[in-house]
């Protein structure tokens, strides 16, 4: 279920708004003011997507480039340790901080992964748990999240 409405690369608000009985919202991360409302979910969508219709109508017409959501670029203050540990990461992983970032902000997003590097009979295995699947290791041991398998892996090493 997704608590905003999207379209041409647009998001908008759904708001209930219990004064008028009606729903509203707004065209989302732009600092224009661009509006709509409706009685029902179906016609507020149909709203939205007018809105963005003519907002992009009117912008052409007065030859004002319309504003995006986002732009792709990203500034962040994280503190000179933080920097240097991601520099270090990413300088070992061979990628730019860039790229590092991304990734990390994609596995954020994506879902929790753990990576796991344990010894058995003399080889290391490098295993990555996500939060959203099952892992099946043998016929027997089945490590369903990060937390479970820590705690197995914990206690096959005793």
């Amino acid at each position: 279920m997704s608590k905003t409405l999207e379209y041409k690369g647009y998001q908008g608000s759904a708001e209930c708004c219990t004064e008028t009985d009606t729903l509203d919202g707004k065209i989302l991360h732009i600092k224009d003011l661009v509006t709509y409302s409706a009685d029902s979910m179906k016609e507020l969508r149909s709203e939205f997507e007018l809105a963005v219709d003519d907002y992009l109508e009117l912008c052409e017409e007065l030859g004002k480039e319309p504003l995006k959501p986002y732009k792709g670029s990203l500034n962040v203050r994280i503190g000179s340790d933080l920097h240097t540990r991601v520099a270090a990461s990413s300088a070992q992983d061979g990628v730019s901080i860039n790229d590092w970032i991304k990734s990390a902000c994609e596995e954020k997003l994506d879902g929790k992964s753990v990576e796991i590097t344990f010894n058995q009979f003399g080889s290391n295995v490098k295993s990555e748990f996500r939060t959203e699947t099952q892992f099946t290791f043998g016929a027997t041991e089945s490590w369903s999240s990060p937390e479970n398998s820590l705690q197995k892996l914990k206690h096959m090493e005793h």
